[in-house]
């Protein structure tokens, strides 16, 4: 009694927290993860149905609270689309091509989408609180944040998901993400070659965020072919346009760069500010070099990361987990950046 009182307790607080959303595990996996008899675990699930907290149904689970079974198989024809941002994301300058890649993925589809939009940290980016309350639907996509907690909120759901624009350690998360390693080494390497040695570097140095270390990875990389790293040249920066006013004139009273290479695009103008600011003509006596492709006046030279691409494919992969196409977990797409002309 005392064990099926744990159960119960424990699984009140799993639907109040909001970690189950639309249906409990089957029992055999509840008992298997609570370690006791079948038949515990479903003293404890009748005990919560009599309260009125789940509604168990043959054949069809042990749906929460009074939710009937068509009501359940009307929630399977939405996509949620889970996204962490600082600006609504059918505008944002750098996400709202992912989101044109997802919406152009979904056309041919059964599947609606419904927008969750989770709260950004404004000092650092990414999650600033987990989020909980998500939508019945047939599957979900993250957009914007990695946080591992929201991840294992999300894996634990009986839909499947996908996370789009970022990577994680966790090798059962599927992803889809960009790699700007072999490009922007092209790009950095163009550069030394013409005489150009002192590169700045502007972005993400630490984090959890590991796509922008992936690019200041790649940027070690590339100027470690010619023996070039000075520790002068590299400021951390958070992904904030503002943000990259300040990293440039770090960056100027320590050393004059002959060019710069800025993980976040947006930050482009901040930057340029910086630069006139300290007597020097952007694109002549430096260089600024963008990684994301966004769309810029002048347009920046360096690397292209292919967003709408990234919404397709999501979408895509997806799409063919929910139809049982594939695996539910353990996807890896890694789309590669390209080089804008020099």
């Amino acid at each position: 009694m005392e064990k099926q009182s744990e159960i119960i307790s424990e699984l009140k607080r799993r639907i109040d927290s909001g970690f189950y959303t639309e249906r409990l595990p089957s029992s055999l996996e509840l008992a298997e993860e609570f370690k006791v008899n079948f038949k515990t675990v479903n003293k404890a699930l009748n005990r919560l149905a009599k309260e009125g907290i789940v509604t168990r149904y043959r054949k069809k689970g042990t749906l929460i609270g009074q939710m009937q079974p068509d009501q359940a198989s009307h929630a399977n024809a939405f996509i949620e689309l889970l996204f962490v941002g600082s600006a609504q994301i059918s505008v944002h300058q750098y996400f709202g091509e992912v989101w044109r890649g997802v919406m152009d993925g979904l056309k041919e589809s059964k599947y609606k989408l419904v927008l969750s939009e989770l709260t950004e940290d404004t000092e650092s980016g990414g999650l600033a609180a987990l989020y909980y309350n998500l939508t019945p639907c047939a599957g979900r996509i993250l957009i914007g944040a990695n946080d591992k907690k929201q991840l294992d909120i999300l894996s634990r759901q009986p839909q499947p998901f996908v996370l789009i624009g970022e990577k994680t350690p966790c090798r059962s998360v599927n992803c889809v993400y960009p790699d700007v390693f072999e490009a922007l080494n092209e790009v950095i390497g163009h550069l030394c070659k013409t005489g150009i040695k002192n590169i700045a570097f502007i972005g993400r140095t630490q984090g959890n965020e590991c796509v922008d270390l992936d690019k200041f990875h790649a940027y070690l990389s590339a100027i470690q072919n010619f023996g070039l790293i000075d520790g002068e040249l590299i400021q951390h920066s958070p992904p904030f346009a503002q943000n990259g006013y300040q990293a440039m004139c770090a960056i100027l009273k320590r050393k004059k760069p002959q060019a710069v290479a800025l993980a976040f695009d947006h930050q482009y103008q901040a930057v340029r500010r910086a630069v006139e600011e300290a007597g020097l003509i952007p694109g002549e006596d430096l260089k600024i070099l963008g990684m994301d492709g966004l769309e810029t006046e002048p347009k920046l030279q360096g690397t292209r990361i292919p967003r709408y691409e990234m919404g397709v494919e999501g979408v895509r992969l997806l799409l063919d987990i929910i139809a049982g196409k594939t695996k539910p977990t353990g996807h890896e797409i890694i789309l590669k950046a390209q080089v804008t002309p020099h």
